[in-house]
C-alpha cells in the first residue's frame, strides 16, 4: 500500500464514521441533546465514570477485531464496521475526557 492509498482509505473511513456519528448521536443524546448523555446516564446508574462506560462499549469492538485476527471470523457488522466503531468510541472517549466526565 502506498501512502496515497492509505490516506484515501483513512478519508473513506472518516466519512463513514462521521455518518455513523450523525445517525446515532442524536438517538443516544436523549431529551437534553447531550451526545454524551447515554454514557453519563449509564455511569450514574452503575456507579462508575462515563469514560469507563465508553471503554466497555469500545472493548466489544476490540474483541471482535481480535477474534477476526485470530480466526478470520467476522461479526455481523464485519471487521470494517468493528474498526469504524472502535475508532468512534476513541473519539467519544476524547470528548468525555475534554468535558471532564
Amino acid at each position: 500500500m502506498t501512502l496515497k492509498e492509505r490516506i484515501e482509505m483513512i478519508e473513506e473511513s472518516t466519512a463513514r464514521r462521521i455518518k455513523i456519528m450523525e445517525d446515532k448521536g442524536p438517538v443516544y443524546a436523549g431529551k437534553g441533546g447531550d451526545v454524551n448523555g447515554n454514557f453519563k446516564r449509564l455511569a450514574e446508574h452503575l456507579g462508575t465514570t462515563s469514560q469507563a462506560i465508553c471503554v466497555v462499549y469500545m472493548m466489544k469492538h476490540i474483541d471482535a477485531i481480535v477474534t477476526y485476527i485470530q480466526t478470520g471470523r467476522q461479526t455481523g457488522e464485519g471487521v470494517e464496521g468493528s474498526l469504524d466503531d472502535a475508532r468512534n468510541y476513541l473519539d467519544i472517549l476524547e470528548s468525555l475526557i475534554m468535558e471532564g466526565g
